[in-house]
């Protein structure tokens, strides 16, 4: 037994659920955070963070028992912060983000790190976000173009993603440059993400 649990070892970290890590880690900020403001009441700052990280894992597990589903990446993140009862100002706020139209480098980056946190693998938010761009360019919707190039004996997700990842790809060679470069901007940062 590790007689000074400050110093535990990183293999008991997996042992430990995401959400907990996550708490102590908040709590660690908030109280380097509380020794360097003049903050009033650093417990209401805590507990607000702690009200935040027990609304992100519900989302995450709403995430987990839905599981993907093809569309624009804020779509899904809204349609189960609607199905979980969480404000998307919550959600922004916990990914560093202020709104939902930017698409620099920072922006893909944080959201390819909430769909992450919220337990989407790396292929699935690059879909997602991808998908995203196709809704700007006025693409008809995910489930159209999925339907149009269906393999009618596909069952397996994964056989869905690169379904999803061709129809994709057709679609973007006839996207502008700039649309080209928010794609590479996508799989740039959420490979940086994951």
């Amino acid at each position: 037994m590790n007689e000074h649990p400050e110093q535990a070892d990183d293999n008991n970290d997996s042992q430990i659920p995401v959400w907990l890590l996550t708490a102590m880690r908040l709590h660690r900020q908030l109280l380097d955070f509380s020794q360097n403001s003049s903050a009033e009441n650093p417990d209401e700052l805590f507990m607000a963070r702690c009200g935040t990280v027990g609304k992100i894992a519900r989302l995450r597990e709403l995430r987990n028992q839905i599981g993907f589903l093809p569309m624009p990446f804020w779509e899904y993140v809204d349609g189960l912060a609607k199905l979980a009862g969480v404000a998307r100002d919550v959600i922004l706020s916990w990914g560093g983000l202020t709104d939902t139209t930017s698409w620099d480098s920072y922006a893909i980056l944080q959201m390819s790190r909430l769909a992450k946190t919220l337990g989407l693998e790396a292929r699935e938010t690059a879909l997602l976000l991808r998908m995203s761009v196709a809704q700007r360019v006025g693409v008809a919707p995910a489930a159209c173009l999925l339907a149009a190039r269906r393999d009618p004996g596909a069952t397996l997700v994964t056989k869905h993603l690169e379904e999803w990842e061709a129809a994709l790809s057709q679609i973007e060679l006839d996207y502008s440059p700039d649309d080209l470069a928010d794609c590479q901007r996508i799989e740039r940062e959420v490979s940086a993400a994951y």
